[in-house]
């Protein structure tokens, strides 16, 4: 993981820790929703880096790559 990837997902946890409960107001969250959320600014993420690492790769590898960070952020979240 980069220093920017550690970067956004340090303060991704921290963000979401602190609202969650302001966002959802004693509602049960929607684990599959913000999963999808989170892959999804996850790839905007991807594309708006410049790097040759990002434009070396395939959509496919970046999209897998998006859940699985969107799937350690929940796992994060949720202890």
């Amino acid at each position: 993981m980069t220093q920017l990837e550690q970067n956004f997902f340090e303060a991704a946890t921290k963000y979401c820790r602190e609202h969650s409960t302001d966002i959802h107001y004693n509602k049960q969250i929607d684990w599959e929703q913000r999963r999808y959320e989170i892959a999804r600014d996850m790839m905007s993420a991807f594309l708006s880096n410049s790097t040759e690492s990002v434009y070396s790769g395939t959509m496919a590898t970046h999209a897998k790559l998006a859940v699985e960070f969107a799937d350690a952020l929940i796992d994060e979240l949720k202890k």
